[in-house]
């Protein structure tokens, strides 16, 4: 299909994106954006909107017997510990504000793809949580594929990275309490120092991963938070870690699971303490079907002219709530790439930054993807 049409509506899409970065919101706080989202489809025609507050989804029949979901993740991140300033460093506004520009154009245009659409516009993925909250409210009911994109710093604008099979890992979460007899810092033998025990814990566990997990399986440990204390001179009572490990594969994940608990044993008899490890599950590894990614991304080789699709062998250890929708149903997640000479920091780094031309392409992405759907 010929798309020079979508010069037209490049102003407009800009000014969505612009929009959108103006406002951005915590994982489950969306409630400003999601007012925008469903303003700009009312504006547009689009009336029957199932909003979840945060969020919404809604259904776009084109008489076909299967349907088809494309997502977009609405939150952004604190740029401060205290979380009182927030910004789009995830890039999350370029996903909503393509999808929201697909939808404009489908129906300004009277475009009827061969299959019906569920478009979702989700809360918190940074929380890892939205996912399953809008399949809990009926976002994937009677879904048959599902599709989504992100932005990717990593790959030059104007390519599209396709990767086959597992793609971002599985991700769970774990919190540590350390309690202890508290006493002075010069008599560290009259208590038990749960600072020492915390550090122990933090070292000892990474030989989880490099010594009870078979080599070829990749995976990760890692602590992100730790406390303890509140005076120099003083050994505290309690230590709290919280932490995450990364995996790709059930075993490596039971293994881990089941050796953090161990070692929380261990350091309880070594230091003399209690510790106790809570681990809550979190979501399992993004996994591109192997069959509908031969399929579409032989399609779309023979329609993309302006964008490069290449297949993306990398993995990431990063986790993403993409992967729930994938537990329901087949699905493919894309990877946009916005590197340019200008923009090229990292996602989820303070000086992240997108080109107004990269949402164009993520529109321009989705209209050839929409068109080859059947």
């Amino acid at each position: 299909m010929d798309y020079n049409f979508l010069k037209q509506y490049e102003t407009e899409i800009t000014q969505v994106l612009h929009d959108l970065e103006k406002i951005p919101e915590p994982s489950f706080k969306e409630y400003k954006t999601t007012e925008y989202i469903v303003n700009y489809l009312n504006k547009n025609g689009v009336k029957d909107i199932k909003v979840t507050e945060p969020g919404c989804f809604f259904h776009l029949d084109f008489g076909s017997n299967k349907t088809v979901a494309l997502r977009a993740d609405i939150d952004a991140l604190p740029l401060d510990s205290g979380g009182k300033k927030y910004r789009h460093i995830c890039g999350h506004h370029l996903h909503t504000a393509a999808l929201l520009s697909l939808v404009k154009i489908l129906i300004d245009r009277g475009v009827k793809p061969k299959v019906n659409l569920k478009i979702i516009f989700q809360p918190a993925e940074e929380n890892i949580s939205g996912a399953n909250f809008m399949i809990k409210n009926g976002a994937m009911d009677g879904v048959n594929e599902v599709y989504g994109i992100h932005v990717d710093p990593e790959l030059d604008k104007g390519v599209v990275g396709l990767k086959t099979g597992n793609m971002m890992a599985g991700a769970n979460f774990f919190d540590v309490t350390i309690k202890g007899d508290s006493t002075h810092a010069a008599y560290p033998h009259k208590g038990s120092d749960v600072v020492v025990a915390a550090s122990d814990f933090v070292c000892r566990m990474q030989n989880i991963v490099s010594r009870k997990i078979d080599p070829i399986l990749d995976a990760l440990v890692s602590v992100g938070k730790m406390q303890a204390g509140d005076i120099a001179n003083v050994l505290p009572e309690k230590a709290s870690l919280a932490g995450t490990f990364r995996f790709f594969d059930e075993e490596a994940a039971t293994v881990i699971n089941d050796h953090l608990r161990l070692l929380a044993e261990s350091i309880s008899l070594f230091h003399n303490v209690y510790t106790y490890v809570d681990i809550h599950e979190g979501i399992s590894p993004v996994h591109n079907d192997k069959f509908l990614s031969k399929e579409i991304g032989g399609r779309l080789n023979r329609v993309l002219e302006k964008l490069e699709l290449i297949d993306d062998d990398r993995l990431s250890l990063t986790g993403e709530d993409f992967a729930c929708y994938q537990q329901i149903t087949p699905g493919i997640f894309f990877k946009i790439g916005t590197r340019t000479s200008q923009n090229n920091a990292p996602l989820h780094n303070r000086n992240f930054s997108l080109s107004d031309k990269s949402a164009v392409d993520a529109v321009y992405f989705w209209l050839n993807l929409v068109d080859i759907l059947e």
